[in-house]
């Protein structure tokens, strides 16, 4: 019961954010494992310019354990447009660090959540734990978060963060990806990325942009999420 009191409560800070926008007490009591599949919008950088790309993430909760995993370009980086870079995977034993990090951007996320058993939620924390065995940990001053530099690269389409997280939450059996291909429209790409894909020849029927994921999700009647959360509300 605890347990249960603390993801309401964590959950509800999360939603109202680093500057607490929201007063409404909307609660969300979750019990038993489950995954939610977290999907941040495009924002504004300080520098005026928009990041459109978007963001994903996978939380898994299970055992009393909270973990959000984090795959970007957060080293160096490389190619066309920097559009590939090192692998790193951040491991948040706190998801409302992780959230807060995300709201601290003013963009939104959506998070598309899935109860599972108690095994289909292992499966998915074994997977990463497999791709972080041959891993080089990185230090890191940042509280309640590990962080790998893994063997593959980031790559714009093929390792990025939306197919690390879908290749994570597949493991659980889930069929999340019903019908995915109709939806694979490079959402988030300017025109100028669009026709720089053509030429290196990213596929057309694969799902590797978080807006094309959410739009995966939000159309699945097969698999659909349980419940969806907004962070901030």
């Amino acid at each position: 019961m605890a347990e249960v009191i603390r993801n309401a409560v964590e959950i509800q800070t999360a939603r109202q954010g680093v500057s607490g926008r929201t007063t409404q007490n909307n609660q969300i009591v979750v019990s038993g494992p489950y995954m939610e599949i977290l999907i941040g919008g495009p924002y504004i950088k300080k520098s005026g310019e928009e990041s459109s790309y978007g963001h994903v993430a996978l939380r898994v909760v299970v055992d009393k354990k909270d973990t959000t995993y984090d795959f970007g370009r957060y080293g160096k980086v490389w190619g066309t447009f920097d559009s590939q870079g090192e692998g790193i995977l951040r491991i948040w034993s706190s998801f409302i660090s992780y959230i807060r990090r995300e709201n601290a951007l003013d963009r939104q996320t959506v998070g598309f959540v899935y109860p599972l058993k108690q095994a289909e939620a292992q499966r998915i924390n074994s997977h990463f734990k497999t791709l972080i065995a041959g891993a080089q940990k990185c230090p890191t001053q940042v509280k309640f978060q590990q962080v790998y530099k893994l063997v593959t690269d980031y790559h714009p389409t093929n390792n990025n963060c939306t197919t690390i997280s879908i290749d994570g939450a597949l493991t659980s059996g889930k069929q999340i990806m019903h019908n995915a291909a109709s939806h694979s429209k490079r959402r988030g790409l300017t025109n100028l990325e669009g026709a720089a894909a053509k030429l290196e020849d990213w596929p057309s029927h694969k799902i590797f942009m978080p807006a094309d994921l959410q739009a995966v999700l939000e159309a699945n009647t097969v698999c659909p999420c349980a419940k969806k959360n907004t962070y901030p509300q």
